[in-house]
């Protein structure tokens, strides 16, 4: 047998062992079925496969030990993009290819131009403010430190392009590898401590303006010990926000692994739902922040 189309048969489960016998099957439709559970060895015996249907197919335990023993396979029909990943060595992947990190040309430019700006703009107003006196020093330390923040995610756009360049035409083979790596932690790390202790250090000196503003004649200014009281406790705090998943993975999954730019966006059903969240948490925290 060559082809076996089993697609829009409304099936639910599929025995273990029912491919065995198919060795020389080489295309398979399991296609808009309401599976809800694919064994991880389902597809071991069909070492001939060429392409693989599994479009508007569920796949909560997928693994990449479910593909890896089909070398010959080189079509795979997914319903998410996400599970791509999981099957790195098939040469076409729908629906996504997964052949680049960033996907074209706009977004590749585009990420080494805002790199580009946030770390030399960034630097630029630091350098500016530590040759410039200022009237007041604890409001350019705020600012500095917010340049600082702020420069972080330049760092993270950066090393987002190096590994772009370093993956071009080739990300599918190293996609799960990427997601899986110490890298895409630390740059994802790296993204969330910038936008969390930006967010902090903003709402912080939109609140002392506003009080100033408010009781003018007041003595309501903080001291310097205040001031680095509350720099250091916005700084420790958004260092536990981006790092506590870290510690625990069992719990919190590859919390930054779930795509190749390694933010945390999470909103698949594959992703723990501690990390969905902890996630809505940190967005929901940020728009109380802003309004």
């Amino acid at each position: 047998m060559g082809d076996l189309d089993l697609s829009s048969n409304l099936i639910k489960e599929l025995p273990v062992s029912i491919f065995k016998d198919l060795h020389s099957l080489q295309i398979l439709n399991l296609s808009q079925n309401p599976l809800d559970h694919i064994h991880p060895g389902q597809f071991n015996h069909l070492i001939q496969l060429r392409s693989l249907g599994l479009e508007e197919v569920e796949i909560p335990n997928i693994q990449t030990s479910m593909f890896h023993h089909m070398d010959n396979l080189s079509y795979i029909y997914f319903k998410k993009f996400q599970y791509c990943s999981y099957a790195p060595h098939v040469r076409k992947c729908k629906p996504n290819s997964f052949e680049d990190l960033v996907a074209n040309v706009v977004l590749r430019v585009s990420v080494w131009v805002m790199a580009f700006i946030n770390c030399f703009g960034n630097l630029f107003v630091n350098g500016m403010r530590t040759v410039l006196r200022a009237e007041n020093i604890l409001h350019a330390l705020c600012i500095k430190v917010l340049c600082c923040a702020d420069c972080l995610m330049g760092v993270y756009l950066f090393f987002v392009g190096v590994f772009d360049v370093k993956f071009r035409g080739e990300y599918n083979k190293n996609a799960k590898l990427w997601m899986d790596s110490l890298e895409c932690r630390i740059i994802g790390f790296l993204a969330i401590l910038s936008s969390e202790v930006s967010v902090m250090l903003l709402t912080y000196l939109t609140m002392e303006k506003f009080l100033v503003i408010l009781f003018p004649f007041s003595h309501l200014r903080p001291s310097k010990c205040q001031t680095f009281t509350v720099l250091t406790s916005i700084w420790l705090l958004g260092i536990s926000i981006a790092a506590v998943h870290l510690l625990n993975e069992e719990m919190f999954g590859n919390y930054y692994g779930h795509n190749g730019v390694c933010f945390p966006l999470h909103f698949e059903c594959l992703e723990k739902l501690i990390a969905k969240g902890y996630s809505t948490g940190i967005f929901l925290g940020d728009i109380c922040h802003w309004t």
